[in-house]
């Protein structure tokens, strides 16, 4: 036997809105942050240029003080996806 591993394509606005609507949350921590515009990117969904500047935001020193990061960092992160969105 063996196993077959197939890429599924995931339509742009799909996957933007179950990120925005649920997928990312109230709070949002750097290493996750990192995936999700990790997986933007692969998908193709952000070019290299978007998922930098994407990550850029995500910085802490991009954010409220510490305390507040994740919450910030996620409402910052909704609020892209969005525009993109309306880009379509």
């Amino acid at each position: 036997g063996h196993i077959t591993i197939a890429r599924i394509q995931t339509d742009k606005q799909e996957l933007l809105y179950s990120l925005i609507s649920g997928g990312i949350g109230d709070s949002l921590d750097k290493g996750r942050a990192k995936s999700i515009i990790q997986r933007l990117y692969n998908e193709k969904i952000v070019s290299l240029r978007e998922a930098h500047l994407l990550w850029a935001a995500m910085e802490d020193s991009a954010l409220l003080p510490h305390a507040a990061c994740d919450k910030q960092r996620a409402v910052t992160l909704k609020k892209m996806l969005t525009t993109l969105l309306k880009e379509e």
